[in-house]
């Protein structure tokens, strides 16, 4: 799924300023780049001149991640649960992009800030992206749908819907993708349930975490964020 996650190489350029400027992160330091995927962010910081660790459970992303690593590179992918971390004050920096937050269940959530708290050291800051509560009211009852070659059910030609719903009194966002494949008309379904959180929601999370929230951006250019973004770009220090 993750290798089908693309963003250009604008916005990995765009984010990769954000988290080094606004984690003030010094040359060298260590970063945990969590559910990297391919190593999309993961790469780029290590070619800014940090020391990366990059952890995905999806085993096929990290191999291919993994041999992709130049020598000179201070940088390194782990195939593993990110739930399963166990660092104790090894990381200046921890991130955590495109939303694997939002779909991890409530007690899930606590765990992993909890295991973020202990990996980083002494006022060293973690990066979350979500998507808003503004997002799941928007996205309520959009469709979209096309003909693809490459989609979380495979590299052929398929018919795709996407469907969105919230359910507001709760703010989950469920997406359901349905996939039929136009060589036989075989049908693949995959839904995606997300925790949407308020502001209050991130300051008692983190607090129960030994961290505190330091800033709240609506976008990677920085802008301050408004209840009416659709993304949270969570900024909080050990």
């Amino acid at each position: 799924f993750y290798l089908n996650v693309y963003r250009e190489q604008t916005q990995t350029d765009l984010e990769t300023d954000f988290i080094v400027k606004r984690l003030r992160l010094k040359p060298g330091s260590r970063i945990l780049d969590l559910g990297c995927g391919g190593g999309r962010n993961s790469f780029a910081l290590a070619k800014a001149g940090f020391d990366v660790v990059g952890i995905d459970l999806n085993k096929f992303a990290v191999e291919q991640a993994q041999a992709n690593i130049e020598p000179q590179l201070k940088l390194k992918f782990i195939n593993q649960d990110i739930l399963d971390i166990e660092y104790f004050e090894e990381f200046n920096a921890v991130i955590l992009i495109f939303h694997h937050f939002a779909v991890l269940n409530k007690n899930d959530a606590k765990k992993l800030l909890k295991k973020i708290s202990q990996a980083l050291v002494k006022e060293g800051k973690l990066l979350i992206e979500v998507p808003s509560v503004s997002y799941g009211k928007a996205m309520d009852g959009f469709q979209e749908w096309g003909i693809v070659e490459n989609w979380i059910s495979g590299s052929f030609k398929q018919l795709l819907l996407i469907n969105n719903t919230f359910i507001g009194d709760k703010n989950i966002h469920i997406r359901n993708d349905f996939c039929i494949r136009l060589l036989d008309g075989k049908i693949f379904n995959y839904s995606q349930v997300s925790n949407l959180y308020e502001l209050d929601d991130f300051h008692q999370l983190l607090k129960f975490s030994g961290m505190k929230l330091v800033q709240v951006c609506g976008d990677w250019d920085a802008k301050l964020f408004e209840d009416s973004d659709e993304q949270m770009i969570i900024i909080a220090q050990k």
